[in-house]
């Protein structure tokens, strides 16, 4: 059976191909990429910086765009759909997803790093010692599971008028700009300044400092979003091992199944539209466990059309190799500018 339709998700490549870019050849070591970004069509789906798709991830939105646009406004509850993919139970209120960082003061702006991952017993401290301080707000600090890692949550009983943004691959936008807006957000600031007091001299953050580790001075709220009913009429077969994309599906009314371990095996499916979102991994593995073998399919004309997602681009190809030397010979390459921007 051929596939009329694959799209394919990949997460944090295009932030990856960026930090290669000050190589003369940044995709020198990616060749089948190469040849999709050189011959395949190219879209822009939104500009980089363009604060009204900073509301979740980048690659979270290059998703939304695979979807029907009557589905996309759901997706922006990142929080919320996360949770629910990560097996939380359904509860009313708001809910925010909660992301350790360091705040870093600069002559005209603060701007954030991400210092390396808490310990289990550092997670465990700062946890508990937020807790009481957020509970006197009004809020509840959660985790979905006990699992070790797992995503902190905080949760509110009032539905909260409030608009957050992801600090991902924004990291040329003023912190400023991405504060948390709307009309209850001076609450939810209020609480991340008496956080930041709170970790000013914690001791996991003193231990951290002694060790030469960048501590977690401060906390970002983010994922929040108003959950509207809707109906999705989305025909793809949704595959993907993330808590959100499985939150999504749910949320939609849509079939989530795992990941496929061969490629090859797509076409055998009995689906004509498939959507695949693959784990955050090097673009190595990426090249090497998915590219690869999805552009040998292509062109032996089991897909007859692919869309790759690069968070804020597109790269649309065709398949069977007529199509491909077609496309190599038709005309000059298009431009690539911009794209590294």
């Amino acid at each position: 059976m051929t596939i009329r339709h694959l799209q394919v998700v990949i997460p944090d490549a295009l932030a990856q191909l960026r930090t290669l870019s000050k190589q003369v050849k940044p995709l020198s070591a990616f060749p089948v990429l190469e040849h999709c970004l050189h011959f395949g069509l190219k879209a822009q789906l939104w500009q980089a910086d363009d604060l009204s798709h900073a509301r979740v991830d980048a690659w979270q939105q290059s998703l939304l765009y695979a979807l029907p646009r009557e589905c996309r406004h759901h997706g922006a509850a990142s929080a919320r759909l996360t949770w629910l993919g990560e097996e939380g139970d359904a509860r009313s209120g708001s809910c925010f997803q909660v992301m350790p960082v360091h705040f870093q003061v600069g002559l005209d702006d603060v701007r954030y790093l991400l210092p390396p991952p808490l310990s289990s017993v550092e997670a465990d401290a700062i946890f508990e010692s937020m807790k009481p301080l957020l509970a006197s707000a009004g809020f509840d600090l959660l985790q979905a599971s006990s699992e070790a890692g797992a995503n902190w949550y905080l949760w509110c009983d009032r539905e909260l008028k409030i608009n957050t943004f992801s600090l991902h691959n924004l990291s040329n936008s003023r912190l400023f700009n991405l504060m948390p807006q709307g009309a209850d957000a001076g609450e939810l600031r209020r609480l991340m300044t008496e956080l930041q007091m709170l970790l000013h001299e914690h001791p996991v953050n003193q231990q951290r400092e002694r060790r030469g580790l960048l501590p977690v001075n401060a906390f970002w709220f983010h994922g929040h979003a108003p959950v509207k009913a809707v109906s999705c009429s989305n025909k793809s077969l949704v595959m993907s091992h993330s808590p959100y994309v499985r939150g999504l599906c749910y949320g939609l009314n849509l079939e989530c199944l795992t990941l496929p371990n061969d490629v090859r095996a797509l076409p055998n499916m009995n689906a004509e539209q498939v959507l695949l979102v693959l784990p955050s991994i090097s673009l190595q593995s990426v090249e090497k466990e998915w590219l690869k073998e999805l552009y040998a399919v292509l062109l032996k004309g089991h897909i007859d059309q692919l869309d790759i997602h690069l968070d804020n681009w597109q790269i649309t190809l065709y398949g069977g190799r007529w199509s491909q030397w077609r496309r190599l010979f038709r005309g000059k390459q298009q431009e690539m500018k911009g794209f590294f921007s």
